[in-house]
Parts: structure tokens; C-alpha cells; sequence
């Protein structure tokens, strides 16, 4: 008895208030409450109805409603003498209707109070857009009030943000005033509906739950702290208080010297308070990170002061406990892909062997990432692709090409040709992933090396035995190094690495190529094939058969080329054509070529081969002709 004497010289007159979150939604954007005020929650200076002598009720519209036959349409002007109509000595009110998330709100419920008539003077629905009319106004000052449809947790208000209390005069009174003319609409008069929520918690004194019984009042902060409705306390010293208004709310106890400690459900917060009624913490965990394989997630009791009080955690996946994951953090593993994360966040205070436990929202789904790469070399002209890697089944995949760190105009597409405008700069590509219920989220590979640019190498010379192949590399990027590869038929030559190549017969009907690698710090390596020829032939040196006078046959003698050859010829004398052909071999010197000397010229042609020119040694001077 001693110690309840002294609770009650602390706490004066058997009142505790503790300012709580009331766990609703937050309100959206736009839809700012009033500020509230400023003075501390004060019992003594409280006051409310008496629940048992018949407080004033809190007006329904929807009975309203129901109760007279809506006006939706604009009154009919009135008729003179001439029969000329006049203008309407009404207005309208019109607006749209939202719900928590600014949605439109359909049949939700409008009314208009005449302060003049001190009645309702219409009520209406709102329609599929969340859009109402109230026509036919009478002139005059109007309060309009909203409620959320039938069956709805959504939170009644008057405009602006005023909330429709249990004290109804106060709603009435402090409401905006709403000035309707005559032959005038007034328009967006919008409002947005937030769900209401509760407060549940136990009643302890001295550790143990008071009786059965008692009221917990809850007031409202709204301009000063006003009294909205009560709760009983049960046999176990719970209460439970719901429809509240979106605000700060205090509690007080018709009983002297205990304590109220609030605990709560899914929409109300867990608060520790002490024995002047102040919140010590609000239990209402939170969990922060990205929900992905390999993230941390990391958990927040809630707000306040919670040293002094004992902190345990349990995770849970899809609301079942994860073994051992008892820690503020939590690193996601592969076993939670496509599950909800949440934690259970349990304060203990060793006075009074008391504790709250809250639970958190669960997190979205959680998702399988990996680090994308780039298949295909960085030089000019090669086509870069983007693989994922692995990701969780069923994501739609998003691609955006960068060069040096700045986004690549335009590409955005799995795969990317790098333009020669590129060259020198390095390549990446960030890969976006989405999937229903799991976050979105973006992985970018490594950069790639430099882009090199090059052109194809050039082999000149004829593709002959005996003859040499000389290389031309092409332009490259400045100051690359080169290593120089002849190939037959795509297969290194062994030794063969300088800029010439002397065909063999080892050669013989293959295609001989070069490839060209160059090289630079920083920069991709680059190993580019020149074009091919035509398969190597065999041109044997032809020669001139027969006597080099005036009147006498001469015959070409081709030599050994290779089987199927086509051949024509050509004869010059001292170097000027003076025959062709590609049937005939031979040729008959006329007197203009006495004393000068013959050669012939023979081209074979022979279907994936190179055509081969060979030019045979020169006669002696022709002789003239005898007789």
C-alpha cells in the first residue's frame, strides 16, 4: 500500500497519457494533417462526455444518405410571367474522392452541412473515377465532409483535414467554410482518405493487470487534445481502441497509479512508457536493405531510447523462423529466393520481467542476381554480347551499353556492334532485371579493355609456288605492336612469322593467309586473318620451242602447271604485243620482226585458283629470211 501512496503523489490526479503512434498509414503526399498543438497532454485540464449519458453522435453519411433521395442534378431555373427561364439561384461543389495510396475512391460518400440551416443538405457518391457533383446548392456557407465507402477502415473527415471527432460540434465549427454563389461551381474540393487504425495494449500496476472493468480513454491532438472514445479493460487487463483518426493520440486511465504498456498488432506500435506516462521506445521494427542473395538486411526496433532495455531477433522466411538467424543482421542466402523476409524484434526490461515483441513488415520477394559479362572482343566492328548470368527464374531482362561511363546513346539492346568511333574507350553494360514481387534490381560487368581499332591486313604477291607474299598489316590504333602469322589453310606455318612468305610445294593448292595481331597496354588484343587469294597453283617457266627466223613456226612451251589449267598466250616482240590468243601456242615471225627478239607471255586460269602469269626467256634476234 506504501508504494501505491507513492505512485499516487507522482501522478496527482489518476492520469497517464502516453503520446503514441497510432500505426496507421502514412499519410500520402498533399494531404498534410493540422499542425497540432504544442502544449503537453495534461489530465487535469481534460475533459469528456460521459459514455453513459448519450455523447454527442458522430454523423453518418451513408444513413444520411439513405434516409432523403440525393439531389445529383442542377435545379431547373425559375420561370417569369413571359415565360423567359431565369438563372438558377444555386451553385455546386465538385471534386475527387482518394483513398490511401491515391487511387480514385469510388462510392465513397460526399455530404454538404448548411452552418445557415444548421442541416444536411446533400449527400452523395462518388462515381468510378472517384468524382462528385453536389448541384443545386442554395446560396450560403457549406461544410463538407467525406467518408469512405460502405464497409471501409478509411478514417471520416470534414474540409480541410479536419477529422470528424466524437465531439461532433467541433468538426462543424472549425471546418473551412465553403462559399457557394449563385450561377457558380465550386471545383477542386479533393480529398484524400487515409485507413484508420487502433491501439491495443495491457494495463499493469506494480506488475500485475488491474481489474476487469476499467475505461482507457484515447484523445486526440489535433488544435489542442480532445477525447474521441474509450475502451474497457478485459479480465486480463487488455484494451483495445480502433477507428482512429491518422495523429498523435495520448491514453489515460480512470484508475490512479498504473502504468499503460501498449502493445500492439499488425497497424498499431509497441510502446515502452514510464511512470509519468512518456514514451521511453516505440517496438515497431523495420527492416532496411535489399531483399537479394548476398544482400544484408538489417533490423530496427523501432524509435526512442532503447538502452536499458534488452534487445532479442528472430527472422523469419514466409513467417517461419530461420534457424540461428538471431542477429540484428541478416545475410539473404540462396534458401530464401522468392520468400518474404521479416524479423521479430522482442525488448525485455529485468525490473519488472516485462517484454514487447513486434514483428515487421515482410520484405518483397527476394531475388537471385549475378555480375553480367560481355562475350566478344572490344575492337571496331565486333559484336558485343551481354550475358546475365544467373538470375531468378522468370526475369525480364533490361540492357544499357556504356563507353568510358557515359550511357551509350541509342543501345539497348542484348547485343551492341562497336562503332569506330569508340575506339580507345572501354565498354560495359548494365543488365536491369524485373520480376513481380521482387525488386527491381541492376547489375553492371566489368569494363572491358580499350577498343582497338584496326583494319584488315593485305598480302600482296601471286599465290604461286616459288613466288613470295608480302604483308601489309592495315591502319591500327598508334603505337600497337605486331606479330605476323602466315596460315595454310587456317593452320600456322612453322616459322613462318616474318612480313614474307616464299610458296613451296608444300603450298600447292592450298590457300595461304596472314594473320596480323596487334597488341598494346590497356587495349584488347587483336588478331585479324587477311582475305584469301585463291589456292596456291603450280606455273611452271614456260620457254619458246623452235628456229627464231622469218617464216618459221614458233611453239610455247607452257612448262608443268597444275592439272586443269587454262591457258592463252601472248607474243611481244623487243617488248610489244604482236599476237594473242587462247586457243593457239604458237606464232610465225613476219619480216617486221627480223632482228628482234620473241618472248611469250602465258596465263593460266584453273577454277579456286589464282590466276598466274609467266613469261618465258627471249629468243635470239630473228633471222631474215633466206632466198
Amino acid at each position: 500500500m506504501d508504494h501505491e501512496r507513492t505512485a499516487a503523489r507522482w501522478l496527482g490526479h489518476a492520469l497517464l497519457a502516453a503520446v503514441l503512434a497510432a500505426g496507421l498509414a502514412g499519410l500520402a503526399p498533399g494531404t498534410a494533417r493540422a499542425a497540432g498543438a504544442t502544449e503537453p497532454f495534461d489530465g487535469g485540464a481534460l475533459s469528456r462526455p460521459d459514455p453513459s449519458s448519450g455523447a454527442t453522435t458522430v454523423p453518418d453519411l451513408a444513413s444520411i444518405a439513405t434516409s432523403r433521395s440525393p439531389r445529383t442534378g442542377t435545379r431547373p431555373g425559375l420561370s417569369t410571367t413571359s415565360g423567359t427561364t431565369l438563372p438558377s439561384p444555386t451553385g455546386a461543389i465538385t471534386g475527387r474522392v482518394s483513398g490511401p495510396e491515391g487511387k480514385p475512391l469510388p462510392d465513397a460518400y460526399v455530404g454538404a452541412y448548411s452552418r445557415a440551416s444548421e442541416q444536411w443538405a446533400q449527400v452523395v457518391t462518388t462515381d468510378a473515377e472517384g468524382a462528385y457533383s453536389l448541384n443545386g446548392l442554395p446560396a450560403g456557407s457549406y461544410v463538407l465532409c467525406f467518408q469512405g465507402p460502405d464497409g471501409s477502415d478509411l478514417a471520416r473527415e470534414c474540409w480541410s483535414n479536419e477529422p470528424i471527432l466524437v465531439d461532433s460540434d467541433r468538426f462543424l465549427a472549425n471546418a473551412d467554410a465553403i462559399r457557394v454563389w449563385p450561377g457558380r461551381t465550386v471545383t477542386g474540393r479533393n480529398a484524400q482518405l487515409e485507413h484508420t487504425g487502433r491501439i491495443t495494449g495491457y494495463v499493469t500496476f506494480a506488475g500485475k493487470t488491474v481489474r476487469e472493468g476499467l475505461r482507457v480513454s484515447a484523445y486526440l491532438r489535433h488544435g489542442g487534445w480532445h477525447w474521441t472514445s474509450y475502451a474497457l479493460i478485459d479480465a486480463d487487463g487488455h484494451f483495445e481502441l480502433t477507428g482512429l483518426f491518422p495523429g498523435t493520440w495520448a491514453l489515460s486511465l480512470d484508475q490512479c497509479c498504473a502504468t499503460i504498456e501498449a502493445r500492439g498488432n499488425s497497424s498499431a506500435s509497441l510502446a515502452w512508457i514510464d511512470w509519468r506516462g512518456r514514451v521511453l521506445a516505440t517496438v515497431h521494427p523495420s527492416v532496411s536493405g535489399t531483399p537479394v542473395v548476398g544482400g544484408l538486411l538489417t533490423a530496427k526496433p523501432g524509435s526512442g531510447r532503447f538502452s536499458g532495455l534488452a534487445l532479442s531477433y528472430q527472422w523469419l522466411r514466409d513467417g517461419v523462423e530461420i534457424p540461428q538467424a538471431v542477429g540484428k543482421t541478416y545475410r539473404v542466402v540462396g534458401e530464401d529466393v522468392d520468400a518474404e523476409l521479416s524479423v521479430v524484434v522482442t525488448s525485455s526490461r529485468s525490473t519488472d520481467n516485462s517484454s514487447q515483441t513486434g514483428v515487421s513488415k515482410p520484405t518483397r520477394r527476394v531475388a537471385r542476381t549475378d555480375t553480367p559479362s560481355i562475350q566478344g572482343g572490344a575492337q571496331t566492328g565486333s559484336t558485343l554480347t551481354a550475358v546475365p548470368g544467373e538470375w531468378t527464374d522468370g526475369t525480364s531482362f533490361a540492357y544499357t551499353w556504356y563507353a568510358n561511363g557515359r550511357a551509350i546513346k541509342g543501345a539497348h539492346a542484348a547485343e551492341y556492334v562497336v562503332p569506330i568511333s569508340k575506339a580507345g574507350k572501354r565498354i560495359r553494360v548494365k543488365v536491369t532485371g524485373t520480376l513481380a514481387d521482387h525488386p527491381t534490381l541492376s547489375r553492371t560487368s566489368a569494363s572491358s579493355a580499350r577498343v582497338m581499332r584496326w583494319t584488315r591486313p593485305l598480302v600482296t604477291g601471286t599465290p604461286a609456288v616459288g613466288t613470295t607474299l608480302r604483308a601489309r598489316r592495315g591502319t591500327w590504333t598508334g603505337k600497337a605492336s605486331f606479330h605476323y602469322q602466315w596460315l595454310r589453310d587456317g593452320a600456322p606455318i612453322p616459322a613462318a612469322t616474318r612480313t614474307t612468305y616464299r610458296l613451296t610445294t608444300d603450298d600447292l593448292g592450298t590457300q595461304v593467309t596472314l594473320r596480323v595481331t596487334g597488341t598494346r597496354s590497356g587495349y584488347a588484343t587483336v588478331a585479324v586473318d587477311s582475305e584469301s587469294a585463291g589456292r596456291v597453283a603450280l606455273a611452271g617457266g614456260p620457254t619458246v620451242m623452235g628456229v627464231a627466223a622469218v617464216g618459221e613456226d614458233l611453239t610455247a612451251d607452257t612448262g608443268l602447271w597444275t592439272e586443269g589449267t587454262s591457258f592463252s598466250y601472248e607474243w611481244l616482240a623487243n617488248g610489244r604485243l604482236v599476237a594473242a590468243s587462247s586457243s593457239g601456242n604458237g606464232y610465225r615471225p613476219s619480216a617486221a620482226d627480223a632482228g628482234k627478239r620473241i618472248i611469250v607471255r602465258v596465263t593460266g586460269t584453273l577454277d579456286g585458283y589464282a590466276t598466274v602469269t609467266r613469261t618465258s626467256p627471249a629468243t635470239g634476234k630473228v633471222a631474215g629470211a633466206t632466198g
